[in-house]
């Protein structure tokens, strides 16, 4: 039996769940309940979309995205574990770990009492991960599809002393035009700008997009709130496990340098990342777990 063909028999569930391959060797769950629609890779464990009912997609996706194991898409909810952005030593790793490049395990797919849908994904240890990070661990990642998406990235240590580590959960949003996004939720929060070479500022009322904009916001557990004029909406985007949020839009130059990035892309998209990222760093002892989760949700349809 094909990998596919199990995974149908394991986890379908009739006119809600299937799994059906995106490309040659890349099973994607499609979820379809009554209050959203929502897809997820296996590699990467990756949220590719999301679109509550009679709204727009949540989440973007590049139509440029490559399909290919072992490459994480261009959108939706890449998992960046056990490291955000460079490994603090070893620069020849992958940037932001490599749970995002790894196939996972799909565990689990279960209608909730509230006609939500969880799907519950692990990353099993192989060599090649443990070639990048020898400490035994256990990850899971809980998708819940409902009136809102949540997603938790949990982390164990299994290892037999403390272990440190970053991550993120770096979700693409839809935005109808950056020019005209203003973001609220980050008054005079301090952040480090990576386009001004990690300088440190603090922010000073909305923030709004003139051009590149790479920032970790740091000490802060605040929602974020996107109000989107163009599409008449707002996104609050929630969190918890996370003192850290990454707020990132590549502009004209760096995202026509992405070959995987589709032309004038970076006007429709904006990161907003639960992290813990920069000084946020995680330290577990032995058997201690750590949860970081991000909540999304539409407020309001005419913003």
């Amino acid at each position: 039996m094909s990998l596919l063909s199990s995974l149908q028999s394991q986890f379908s569930i009739d006119g809600v769940a299937s799994i059906v391959n995106c490309s040659d060797d890349f099973p994607v769950i499609q979820i379809s309940n009554s209050y959203a629609d929502a897809s997820i890779a296996l590699d990467g464990g990756q949220v590719l979309t999301f679109q509550p009912k009679l709204q727009q997609p949540v989440l973007w996706l590049s139509k440029k995205a490559i399909y290919k194991p072992g490459k994480s898409l261009r959108g939706g909810i890449p998992v960046c574990w056990p490291w955000f952005s460079d490994h603090p030593t070893e620069k020849s790793f992958p940037a932001h770990g490599f749970a995002r490049n790894h196939r996972w395990q799909l565990e689990a797919i279960e209608q909730q009492t509230d006609q939500s849908t969880l799907v519950r994904l692990t990353l099993p240890a192989s060599d090649a991960t443990r070639n990048l990070w020898p400490q035994p661990f256990e990850l899971e990642l809980k998708v819940v599809v409902g009136t809102e998406l949540s997603v938790s990235l949990t982390m164990t240590n299994l290892s037999d002393h403390p272990c440190t580590m970053t991550s993120a959960l770096h979700t693409y949003l839809q935005v109808g035009d950056i020019r005209e996004i203003v973001i609220s939720g980050l008054d005079q929060t301090p952040y480090m700008d990576k386009v001004q070479d990690f300088s440190l500022f603090e922010q000073q009322g909305n923030v709004r997009f003139s051009g590149e904009l790479d920032r970790i916001y740091q000490n802060t557990r605040s929602d974020i709130i996107i109000h989107d004029g163009v599409l008449k909406r707002q996104l609050k985007i929630a969190k918890s496990g996370s003192l850290s949020t990454v707020l990132w839009n590549p502009w004209v130059n760096k995202s026509a340098a992405m070959n995987d990035f589709e032309e004038d892309g970076y006007q429709h998209m904006l990161c907003v990342e639960a992290a813990n990222a920069a000084d946020d760093i995680i330290q577990l002892q032995p058997a201690q777990s750590h949860c970081l989760q991000t909540v999304l949700s539409v407020l309001d349809q005419h913003a």
